[in-house]
């Protein structure tokens, strides 16, 4: 099958991101999965609604700014269609609309180009309740298949009725950030991590992230462990003040954990590198860019048993996975982590993350999904 014409379609956006360059640097998820599908041979056009109108080229894509737009996400069909249009004008193979939150635009779409095939993609939203699920529903109906990062983030869309029996779900991570991993000597020479073994968080301090409970299984560890060391990047830092106190009630816990803060995209390479296992609470993602990251830099994950970091992980063949909000859990699946041989571990993370995580996989992965709705269109069509 010929490479399909592809528009990828971007209905948010940032009101504080004046100038379309800028909007292209701020979001380099956006960049690299275009980059990505172009790489894998697809004639891909991003169309962004925007404040401004413009038109760029980077990497082999091409960028449609549509101006008019006010809030960052449209409140009606009508503040969007001067970017439906626009893509239908280009008359793609492939509408990929990014999120399920936007069900009257892909009616809308269906409308306007009745022939192409519709994909939406998951971002880590849930499903909405009462008429406006009712709206959901009918709208994304008009779907062709869904990208999920696992397909256990669908079940509840498919509960739901949202995502429909007829309705396939794809499992494709939801993008990369091109960070680019950097050799371990040099790492661990520019930004020594302490602790044998050095563990890494890279996350918000947030309830969703559980930062305290993770806490809580370092001090079990430390019992079994006691030169292991927690290093912590945060950026958004709502539970700073009960992390903080949580170390100030345990010396031990204190003295095995460093509170870094937040550390500029670019410098997190050396971070990762410089560590030797990622560590992970959280109890709900959408995908996991950190840990994708860590992966690609060779680290060993320890992180919780949810959909997106079970696949991500090869369902925890490459560290080990925990139960969600369970410290001791945390501490004995650490124990038994740090038990098997780093290196090997480390070389299958960095395996993984080129077949499934990179930006040229996810390009791969997204063409064949693309690939694979063409045909079931046609096919309902002879």
């Amino acid at each position: 099958m010929e490479a399909p014409r592809v528009a990828l379609l971007n209905l948010a956006h940032d009101p504080g991101v004046r100038e379309p360059e800028s909007t292209l640097q701020a979001f380099p998820v956006l960049t690299e999965f275009a980059s990505g599908l172009s790489r894998a041979g697809a004639a891909v056009i991003v169309v962004q609604r925007h404040a401004s109108r413009a038109e760029l080229a980077r990497d082999g894509v091409s960028y449609v700014f549509v101006g008019g737009a006010g809030r960052g996400r449209p409140r009606s069909v009508d503040a969007c269609l001067p970017v439906l249009r626009r893509v239908a004008g280009l008359r793609p193979d492939v509408v990929h609309v990014h999120g399920l939150v936007f069900p009257l635009p892909v009616r809308a779409l269906r409308r306007l180009l009745p022939e192409a095939a519709l994909v939406v993609q998951h971002h880590g939203e849930g499903p909405w309740l009462g008429w406006r699920g009712a709206l959901q529903r009918w709208g994304l109906a008009a779907a062709d298949g869904f990208m999920f990062t696992a397909r256990g983030l669908a079940e509840p869309w498919r509960a739901r009725g949202v995502v429909g029996p007829a309705q396939p779900v794809f499992e494709v991570m939801e993008g990369s950030t091109g960070l680019v991993p950097v050799p371990r000597d040099q790492a661990r020479g520019r930004v020594p991590l302490p602790g044998r073994p050095a563990l890494l968080w890279v996350g918000r301090l947030h309830p969703v992230k559980d930062p305290l409970t993770l806490l809580e299984g370092l001090e079990l560890l430390l019992h079994d462990c006691p030169e292991a060391h927690l290093t912590m990047v945060f950026g958004e830092a709502d539970q700073l003040g009960e992390v903080e106190a949580r170390l100030r009630a345990s010396r031990r816990l204190r003295d095995a954990t460093t509170l870094v803060g937040r550390v500029p995209h670019g410098e997190l390479a050396w971070y990762y590198a410089s560590a030797d296992y990622y560590v992970a609470a959280s109890r709900r993602e959408g995908s996991g860019f950190a840990l994708a990251e860590a992966l690609g830099s060779g680290l060993v994950p320890i992180v919780t048993d949810i959909p997106s970091f079970a696949w991500m992980t090869d369902g925890g063949r490459l560290g080990g996975l925990w139960r969600p909000g369970d410290a001791a859990d945390f501490a004995r699946v650490a124990r038994a982590v740090l038990a098997r041989p780093r290196e090997e571990l480390s070389r299958a993370a960095v395996e993984q993350y080129r077949r499934r995580l990179s930006t040229e996989a996810i390009g791969r992965d997204a063409l064949a999904v693309y690939r694979s709705v063409l045909e079931r269109r046609g096919s309902r069509g002879r």
